[in-house]
């Protein structure tokens, strides 16, 4: 699962380096975050903690940008790393940006930690799914339905909206890691795959991410 997967979160607003540290440090309240990013023309330039500003009496966050964190991830940077990422550098959320740095969006400790959940579910072999469908066709039980039919089941679900559309994205984690069949039934019934992953078990990799994230925010 990749951060383009992830929703974005449209009701952070990036800093900009005119802002004042006492505006950054309102922002970050409002936001119930430690850091927000400090972006100028599109182009992203770090991440300003709630600790620098608070430290600051300068008039404009600009100045402070050596002290801004070089923190970010790109649409293709996996579960895993976002998580770990998250996890060393104490942040609830982190920015998503393309290979010029232009910023893109933030995305959410708590969707990576949901995410995770659902593909490790935790540290159980099985298959996962990645559904499209209407936001108005989404139904859980139909597509615990359409699994059983093939003499399996959903252990976990996550379902995201990562762009504006009417469409979600449903990750299911299922217990076998045969999924032919499956798929087979779901297109049969218009479903559409975007994404699928036979899981003799889970990577030890994902659940200690898990597991770390999930530490970091229990503090």
């Amino acid at each position: 699962m990749l951060s383009a997967n992830l929703p974005a979160l449209t009701s952070i607003n990036p800093l900009k380096p005119s802002d004042s540290p006492a505006m950054a440090i309102e922002l970050m309240e409002d936001a119930e975050t430690q850091a927000l990013p400090v972006v100028e023309s599109g182009k992203y330039l770090g991440m300003l903690q709630r600790s620098v500003a608070e430290d600051s009496e300068a008039l404009r966050i600009g100045v402070l940008a050596p002290r801004f964190l070089p923190v970010s991830i790109l649409a293709s940077t996996r579960l895993p790393e976002i998580a770990e990422l998250m996890r060393l550098h104490k942040l609830t959320l982190l920015p998503v940006v393309d290979e010029q740095q232009a910023y893109q969006f933030c995305v959410s400790a708590f969707d990576v930690l949901g995410q995770l959940s659902a593909v490790s579910s935790v540290a159980s072999p099985g298959g996962i799914l990645v559904l499209q469908v209407g936001l108005h066709d989404y139904s859980l039980s139909e597509m615990a339905r359409l699994v059983e039919s093939n003499n399996a089941s959903i252990i976990a679900a996550a379902v995201t909206s990562p762009s504006e559309n009417l469409n979600v994205e449903v990750t299911l984690k299922v217990n076998t890691t045969d999924l032919n069949a499956i798929i087979a039934t779901f297109e049969r019934f218009e479903y559409k795959i975007i994404a699928y992953e036979h899981h003799p078990a889970v990577d030890d990799f994902y659940v200690e991410r898990w597991r770390g994230l999930m530490a970091y925010l229990r503090v």
